[in-house]
């Protein structure tokens, strides 16, 4: 017991030393977050959010920078909900490691704090998921950079779900989310065109089930073949020509996934009832989409 509570508090103070506190980017940051419905079924994307850090501002003689934010549909990234306005202000506090943000109807709220520890418990201006427990505390290395990265779990049940708060990054749930109080991703964080953080399970920074993004539906090379109609019924034949390994997935026209298959050479979709539907191939360097409509 003596040598785990040594290892322990070796392992603790190892990331304190020659450390230095990683604030977040202000002007000229982009963070993408895409969103679950609020209503049934929970599994389908709605939107995607895109905050903008852009210019400073004083207010009460403090120097902030500006947030605006633009809503976009999830399915066709073309289709713009809410376009880009003013949404508020953060100011970063880097002498005690905490950020906070300037909403216009409620003021200063504490968006992150990064001085917290294992076992404490936070709260934020998003209550209806609050509390919330660090429960581990590590490093991750981001462009070559070593920065703690604090789980925090939802030890009420609440809301559910785990997420991470990372130095120089905020939140997995999104800028100003940090409570994933509804149900959503930080897909990923660029600061001046360059990603600084993507999440894991996604290989672009735009929604997985996006049929409209000029960019996300290329045509399709000679590498890679989406073929329907097929010998068989109500089936979408995905066949490949390239040592390259895909993820491949379906879903329906609301975004829900429908089946997921790794794909080496070929795979087949079959028993889908007529509609349509978005296959989606990703690589670990590209991805491509394509709506297939099955009659």
């Amino acid at each position: 017991m003596r040598y785990l509570v040594y290892n322990l508090i070796i392992s603790i103070c190892s990331i304190n030393v020659g450390y230095a506190y990683i604030p977040l980017p202000e002007g000229g940051s982009v963070y993408k977050t895409i969103y679950y419905c609020p209503q049934p079924p929970i599994s389908q994307f709605c939107f995607l959010i895109v905050d903008s850090l852009e210019s400073d501002t004083l207010i009460n003689s403090v120097r902030y920078t500006k947030v605006y934010r633009k809503t976009q549909d999830a399915l066709c990234s073309t289709n713009i909900l809410n376009p880009y306005a003013y949404f508020g202000a953060i100011r970063q506090d880097t002498l005690n490691r905490k950020v906070f943000f300037n909403s216009p109807s409620t003021g200063d709220q504490l968006l992150y704090d990064f001085s917290i520890s294992m076992g404490d418990t936070i709260y934020s201006w998003f209550s209806i998921c609050a509390p919330r427990v660090v429960t581990a505390v590590d490093q991750v290395t981001i462009q070559g950079q070593q920065r703690i990265r604090y789980k925090l779990e939802d030890i009420d049940q609440v809301c559910g779900g785990i997420f991470y708060l990372i130095e120089g990054v905020g939140a997995t749930s999104g800028l100003t989310d940090p409570m994933a109080s509804l149900g959503s991703i930080l897909l990923c964080m660029s600061d001046s065109g360059n990603v600084v953080y993507r999440d894991s399970g996604y290989v672009t920074c735009n929604s997985p089930v996006d049929t409209c993004l000029a960019v996300n539906i290329p045509e399709l090379t000679e590498e890679v073949y989406i073929v329907y109609p097929n010998i068989y019924p109500s089936t979408i034949k995905v066949e490949l020509k390239t040592n390259l390994k895909f993820k491949a997935s379906i879903y329906n026209v609301s975004g829900n996934l429908i089946q997921m298959k790794n794909v080496i050479s070929e795979c087949y979709f079959m028993d889908l009832l007529p509609g349509v539907y978005v296959v989606s191939l990703q690589s670990e360097y590209n991805v491509f989409n394509q709506k297939i409509i099955i009659k």
